[in-house]
């Protein structure tokens, strides 16, 4: 068993000195009232700040204690046995011990889903969730993330974005991602009326922006932002090392361990790996963290990052799905939204760098980075996104802001905590009715089911049933006519088959008359044969009987010419014996 002191040593340390350094909060409350009683603002300012100190070293110590037990592979017993020995510290050992058993319930837990019917949580309260969540981390932006030590080049990562119409947060997503480093954004603006170049010019004509207008476009899958990534992908891949496809409603946001300077090119660099091409991870999966509306009505003024901080527990279904940031030597095309085709040997990984295949895994996982999804916003902006639809020609409903809201329990405070510019908010047009027409006469999948509170959707969902009925209908009419010319040929093919059995029967007599004067003709001739063998039988026999009858007769002759022979020769002897006896 190995454990990384730099983990170990803070809990260590913090269990020996936690109740000689942490003051009871009404301790601590009565201290800085007496300093301030007594007029030493300076005294106050540095109990202040060494309490703060404190809380964020605890709370360095508690998220520690939680990566060993919760995040590690180590034994509990072992962790916890070697806590007790090096720190003596009860609540130590009594933590480790509760935050393993919440590992192994969690493994054994299926992840929460609306497909199962499991109800959401009730919201926490802010008191309980700051009571143990809130916790102080310093950070940096700006030009600082490209000073740090062999930090990549400008070029090393860029993003590719779809979107449409989206003046009010467009400029905020491009600054943002701009602090974390991304060198290049490539924005492919589908459609947008008016076009929102002139929300980035400034980026544009810097060169950290390049802007890309359609509405006409082909594509095998007729999705416009599967277009946009196969377009981005081959145009630009050769330029950068990494490319990431995200909406405009995810934002990157860097978590625990919180990194002191956030370098989206450092980050991914830890994922190049020992190999080289085609020997190399084919990406990084970052997984969602969804928000909620956050109980606003209309859009606040504030923009995405200050205004939402209710979102969805860490582990959850929904939280299953990521976006990709692609190697790009190593990926063809995109398969869908949330993953691509690669042809590099070692798969996909999530930011903990566990492979992964397709678009989801089985558990989410939020290290080091995460996706905040602001899926819904608020209620005034999900009607206008319902009915817009997605860059993938999807709709959702009501049910899904409904589903949204009920499960985002949590409190996540990240992107408050991040500084903006006023100039982020600047450029926003107002919906005008050509953009609800426009929408409304496009052709979307429903891809929740929907609800139908919002009257601008009432009635599109009055015509989409109008135009339903109406197309039942002509189908109806259709099915009708097809009924009878299904009828019709049904009979015409009943009579055709009648006719060809009448023919065949016909056939069939023609053939047996046929073989029968065949066997007559073969009788008669088999007759005539046998009575010429008779004649010539009957023939042969008289002609042997007339030979027969010849032959008696001649040997009747014969015998008679004998016998007269004979009977002469007899005469003449007596006539000599007489002439003899008379001399």
């Amino acid at each position: 068993m190995s454990i990384n002191l730099g983990v170990v040593l803070p809990v260590l340390v913090l269990g020996r000195t936690r109740h000689a350094v942490l003051q009871p909060p009404a301790a601590a409350g009565d201290a800085a009232a007496a300093t301030a009683a007594s007029g030493r603002r300076g005294v106050q300012d540095m109990a202040a700040a060494a309490a703060a100190a404190v809380r964020r070293a605890w709370a360095a110590a508690d998220a520690a204690l939680t990566e060993i037990c919760v995040g590690g592979d180590y034994g509990g017993m072992q962790v916890a046995l070697i806590i007790w020995l090096l720190s003596g510290n009860l609540w130590l050992i009594c933590r480790a011990v509760a935050l393993r058993i919440q590992r192994r319930s969690l493994q054994a837990t299926p992840l929460p889903n609306f497909e199962i019917g499991v109800p959401a949580p009730p919201k926490r309260r802010f008191k309980e969730w700051q009571s143990s969540a809130v916790r102080e981390r310093p950070q940096e932006f700006g030009s600082a993330t490209f000073l740090v030590k062999d930090h990549p080049p400008l070029d090393y990562v860029a993003l590719c974005l779809v979107a449409r119409d989206a003046h009010a947060d467009l400029l905020e997503w491009v600054n943002h991602h701009l602090r974390l480093g991304v060198g290049k954004v490539y924005v492919w603006d589908h459609a947008s009326q008016p076009p929102m170049e002139g929300v980035v010019k400034g980026y544009i004509g810097a060169g950290l922006v390049e802007y890309h207008h359609f509405s006409q476009f082909s594509h095998p899958s007729g999705k416009p932002q599967l277009y946009a990534y196969d377009e981005c992908l081959q145009r630009y891949g050769g330029r950068h090392t990494w490319l990431g496809f995200i909406d405009v409603d995810e934002f990157l946001m860097f978590r625990d361990p919180w990194p002191t300077v956030q370098s989206l090119p450092n980050f991914l660099a830890g994922f190049e790996g020992p190999d080289p091409l085609p020997n190399a991870y084919s990406g990084v999966g970052v997984h969602w963290l969804i928000f909620g509306s956050s109980g606003h009505t209309s859009r606040p003024s504030g923009g995405v990052l200050r205004s939402y901080h209710r979102c969805i527990r860490l582990r959850h279904a929904q939280h299953a799905l990521v976006k990709t940031i692609v190697r790009t030597a190593c990926t063809t095309s995109a398969e869908g939204p949330h993953s691509f085709r690669h042809n590099c040997s070692l798969p996909v990984v999530q930011t903990d760098k566990t492979a992964m295949q397709g678009a989801r895994s089985e558990e989410p996982v939020h290290k080091r980075l995460a996706l905040h999804h602001y899926a819904t916003k608020s209620r005034d902006e999900f009607a206008l996104k319902m009915v817009r639809g997605s860059a993938m020609k999807r709709q959702r409903g009501w049910e899904y802001f409904a589903f949204i809201d009920d499960w985002s329990t949590e409190f996540n405070f990240d992107g408050p905590m991040l500084w903006d510019t006023l100039a982020t908010f600047q450029h926003y047009p107002a919906i005008t009715k050509e953009h609800l027409q426009r929408y409304t006469h496009e052709q979307h999948e429903n891809f929740w089911l929907k609800g139908a509170d919002d009257p601008r959707y009432q009635e599109q969902l009055r015509q989409q049933q109008a135009a339903a009925a109406a197309a039942a209908q002509q189908a109806a009419g259709t099915d009708a006519q097809k009924r009878q010319q299904d009828a019709a040929a049904a009979a015409a093919a009943a009579a055709e088959q009648k006719q060809q059995q009448d023919a065949a029967a016909a056939a069939a007599a023609v053939a047996q008359q046929q073989d029968a004067a065949a066997v007559a003709a073969a009788s008669a001739a088999q007759l005539q044969q046998d009575a010429a063998a008779m004649a010539a039988a009957a023939a042969a026999a008289q002609q042997q009987d007339a030979v027969a009858v010849a032959a008696a007769a001649a040997a009747q002759q014969q015998q008679d010419a004998a016998a007269a022979a004979a009977a002469a020769a007899a005469t003449q002897q007596q006539a000599a014996a007489g002439v003899a006896v008379q001399r």
